[in-house]
C-alpha cells in the first residue's frame, strides 16, 4: 500500500492479490451469490482504488476493503431480494469407494448443513460470524466494518453464534458424527474459492 499510496498504480496489484480471496469470502456472505460477488469484488477494488486518497493509513486496509465491499453489498441487497439458499454445488460422485471414503461423505453432508443454516441467518450474522472467525478480524476491526460499537458487535457475535446453534439442531447437524480429526474446511463451508 505504501508503494501504490506514493504513486505506483502497478503496486496495487498486489494489494489486490493479497486481499482478494479474503474479500470475495465475505462479501459472497452477504450476496449469496457466486457470480454478483464476482463482480462487486471488483468493484470494491475499483472503488478502492478511486478513493485511495481517501484511505488513512494509520488504520488496517483490510478493515478500510471490506467495509467499501459491504457499502456496496448492501446497495445491492437493496436492488434485489437475497435468495434463501446460496448456489452450493452438489455432492460430488466418488471416484471410487478408496478416495471418497465414508468421512469425506460426512463432512460434505455437515457442511451442507452448515452452510443451509448459515444462508438462514440475518446478513449481520453471517457477516459478523465470517469476520470473527474465517478473517481473524478483531472486535473493533469488526465494529468498524459494520458501523457498530464494540459492545454492539460483541453482543452481535452472541447471537449469531446463539442462532447458528438453534438453525443447526433444527436442521439435525449437531447429530451427524463428523471426526474431530477431520475438521470442515472454512471455504468449503462458507463459501470461499
Amino acid at each position: 500500500m505504501r508503494h501504490t499510496l506514493a504513486g505506483d498504480s502497478a503496486a496495487f496489484a498486489g494489494v489486490v492479490e493479497r486481499h482478494h480471496r479474503a474479500l470475495h469470502g465475505f462479501l459472497f456472505r452477504l450476496l449469496l451469490n457466486r457470480h454478483d460477488t464476482e463482480d462487486l469484488v471488483q468493484e470494491t477494488f475499483l472503488a478502492a482504488y478511486r478513493q485511495l486518497a481517501r484511505y488513512d493509513a494509520r488504520y488496517s486496509f483490510k478493515t478500510w476493503l471490506f467495509t467499501i465491499g459491504r457499502r456496496q453489498a448492501i446497495s445491492v441487497l437493496r436492488r434485489r431480494r437475497m435468495p434463501v439458499m446460496a448456489d452450493l454445488p452438489d455432492a460430488p460422485e466418488p471416484a471410487d469407494a478408496e478416495t471418497a471414503g465414508d468421512v469425506r461423505i460426512m463432512r460434505y453432508e455437515a457442511a451442507r448443513s452448515l452452510h443451509a443454516a448459515l444462508a438462514e441467518l440475518p446478513s449481520d450474522y453471517r457477516q459478523a460470524l465470517w469476520l470473527f472467525y474465517v478473517e481473524e478480524q478483531s472486535v473493533s476491526d469488526i465494529a468498524a466494518i459494520l458501523g457498530k460499537t464494540a459492545l454492539g458487535t460483541r453482543v452481535l457475535l452472541h447471537r449469531a453464534r446463539h442462532a447458528l446453534r438453534r438453525h443447526l439442531l433444527r436442521h439435525d447437524a449437531l447429530h451427524q458424527p463428523v471426526p474431530a480429526a477431520l475438521p470442515l474446511q472454512p471455504d468449503l463451508i462458507l463459501g470461499g474459492d
